[in-house]
């Protein structure tokens, strides 16, 4: 081993301990710590009316004799959630119907983020320690391609549309964007120092980068080539990760080491601060539901979920998780959550169908996982 990438480990474990988890610098992290029916849609036909004797299906005319083609029976498509396991260089598979894991893939060193395409095809991995990109195919759980990047990549984020992959380099300062459909690196966008989390907004035209150490928030104006940066904000003492109301109208930016949610009104330009809401200290991960009502937010130190209920931005009852809580995932209908726990090396399995939502399952995953996804069907 070099003693670039030796020195990249340790940073990435240092970034790790400090930024992601909130441990202390007497437990250092080892980088090499170790080690059915499922959902599918099928298409039926919708016969309205009779047909007559000589009408093929469709109502096409089908000479006597001639067999009807026949329909095409649709590959299956299969829902799954997935851990970044950080200690263990591997991203677990989960099957929802089971709340089991399945499978384990191979992946770089180090990982943290994961986001999938929104046509649930690719999942795009970052790994830290070793500075590059796993892109894996859903339909087979295995690694495609490897992508490099800046150093030590930590957040990553998929345009809506599903043409590139955008990629925080906390090492670097930079974001590499990623073309999708080549999985090749287009451009290199320079922000804050150490930047974490980088989300795309539901409209395409933007990017919030969060820059750590710099207690800011880059904003990019995403309808350009290469997009451009419209404003760099305050954004609490130690920004983490951003998620947005699926209406574009609001950021949700969190804040590690004074425990506050930044929120702003994302239809300004530049941006403005609406509230900041105090959530505890050690706040990780932030995930809106799919239908916009709440955002939850994992608070490491804490090991709970905070729920802040995005009409009036005020909190709601927590849910208790695992040991240091990092990154929220949500299903296509946001009836159940998903959330990795660094300390326990397991994932919170949540009915959301309740007024107060309740643990229905912990799934063992690798060593310290961090990102969380769910990969659903088109």
């Amino acid at each position: 081993m070099s003693q670039r990438i030796l020195s990249t480990s340790i940073f990435a474990s240092t970034l790790a301990c400090f930024v992601l988890a909130g441990c202390h610098s007497s437990t250092p992290i080892s980088p090499m710590m170790r080690d059915a029916p499922t959902h599918a849609t099928r298409h039926a036909q919708n016969l309205n009316g009779e047909q007559d004797e000589n009408e093929g299906p469709q109502g096409e005319d089908n000479e006597e004799g001639e067999e009807p083609s026949p329909t095409p029976t649709p590959s299956p498509c299969h829902l799954f959630a997935y851990a970044a396991n950080f200690g263990s260089n591997t991203v677990t598979v989960i099957d929802p119907t089971t709340n089991t894991a399945t499978a384990t893939i191979p992946v770089g060193t180090q990982p943290i983020e994961e986001a999938v395409t929104p046509d649930h095809s690719k999942l795009y991995v970052t790994n830290s320690g070793s500075s590059n990109v796993s892109v894996i195919d859903t339909s087979s759980n295995s690694v495609t391609t490897t992508i490099p990047t800046g150093a030590i990549p930590a957040g990553v984020g998929v345009s809506p549309d599903g043409t590139k992959a955008f990629v925080s380099n906390a090492g670097s300062n930079t974001v590499t964007v990623i073309d999708t459909a080549s999985n090749s690196v287009i451009a290199t966008l320079a922000v804050g120092s150490n930047p974490i989390g980088v989300r795309v907004t539901p409209n395409n035209q933007r990017i919030y980068v969060a820059n750590f150490l710099s207690g800011t928030v880059s904003v990019f104006n995403n309808t350009v080539f290469p997009p451009a940066l419209i404003a760099t904000l305050p954004a609490g003492a130690s920004p983490v990760t951003v998620d947005y109301t699926p209406d574009n109208a609001k950021a949700y930016v969190t804040s590690r080491n004074d425990g506050v949610v930044t929120v702003f009104n994302n239809l300004t330009t530049p941006p403005t601060v609406l509230t900041t809401i105090f959530v505890g200290i050690g706040a990780q991960g932030v995930r809106v539901t799919p239908d916009g009502t709440q955002a939850w937010v994992a608070v490491a130190n804490l090991g709970l979920l905070q729920r802040i209920l995005t009409a009036t931005n005020t909190l709601l009852t927590p849910v208790s998780v695992g040991a240091a809580p990092q990154r929220i995932a949500f299903n296509q209908t946001g009836t159940t959550a998903y959330n990795t726990n660094f300390n326990s090396g397991t994932v919170t399995v949540i009915n959301n169908t309740l007024p107060t939502p309740v643990t229905t399952a912990t799934v063992p995953v690798g060593n310290n996982p961090i990102g969380m996804e769910f990969k659903g069907c088109p």
